[in-house]
């Protein structure tokens, strides 16, 4: 009795603290700007939200000063990457990974080939997730592993497929990034392929799709890894292709 008593004191302090009402309608100006596929103008966002001239420069200029919105030249509002990276941890805590690895287990087993899941972490790709088929000839795939964004299939996915403001910080900040013609290829195909080395005597070949949020942006990129002699392209890039649409499905359902 004692323990359902404290159980039940704790409850009704949780309803009868006050929420802050200046953060929510804060956060709900965030939210807006997401909702944006674009660089969002004041007028636009003062009528979404039913706010006044004066309310949303406010906050426009808060968010500005505390790093978690950039203003254009024309006026213009975007998040920042600070956003960005906060979104990238919140998939990490939300555990991405464990909610992909149902359909990673069925793309093992079906091409007989290393899978694996990477997020954009600073100027590089890196794998979050990974999975080994039963066989003695492999390409094994470290859990802590990172690859540059320009010639790994998974880099190529994550930047071709990305928000617009997170490839403009990356090249502010002088990332390697994939040429545009390869850009362009990509989102034309909806898959990527790493780069083939001259020199590389392993001939490992990836193959990766993007995983894309409700905006429509890559969050993160799902990828097929085996030797080259051995991997289907086409094949596993329609298996990785419908894996990401169904995971969009059950994550993002239509209302």
């Amino acid at each position: 009795m004692e323990k359902t008593s404290a159980l039940e004191d704790q409850s009704a302090q949780k309803s009868a603290t006050r929420t802050l009402s200046s953060a929510s309608r804060a956060l709900g100006l965030l939210e807006a700007i997401a909702e944006h596929r674009r660089p969002v103008k004041p007028p636009t966002l003062s009528r979404q939200l039913g706010w006044s001239r004066a309310t949303l420069h406010q906050h426009l200029v808060t968010f500005v000063s505390a790093g978690w919105l950039e203003q254009l030249e024309d006026g213009s509002y975007r998040l920042s990457m600070r956003a960005s990276r906060v979104g990238r941890a919140a998939m990490e805590q939300s555990s991405i990974g464990e909610r992909v690895l149902p359909l990673m287990r069925q793309l093992t087993e079906a091409t007989r080939e290393s899978t694996f899941l990477a997020i954009l972490d600073g100027d590089a790709a890196h794998i979050v997730e990974r999975m080994e088929p039963r066989r003695r000839i492999r390409a094994d795939i470290s859990a802590e592993m990172s690859w540059a964004l320009d010639d790994s299939a998974s880099g190529r996915a994550l930047v071709a497929f990305a928000d617009p403001a997170v490839v403009d910080e990356l090249r502010a900040t002088g990332a390697k990034l994939p040429t545009q013609t390869e850009l362009a290829r990509v989102r034309r195909n909806g898959y990527a392929v790493s780069a083939r080395e001259p020199d590389d005597e392993d001939m490992i070949t990836a193959v990766a799709v993007p995983l894309m949020d409700d905006r429509g942006y890559c969050v993160a990129a799902l990828g097929v890894l085996g030797p080259e002699d051995r991997l289907d392209i086409e094949d596993v890039a329609r298996r990785l292709k419908a894996g990401a649409d169904n995971l969009h499905a059950l994550w993002h359902p239509a209302n």
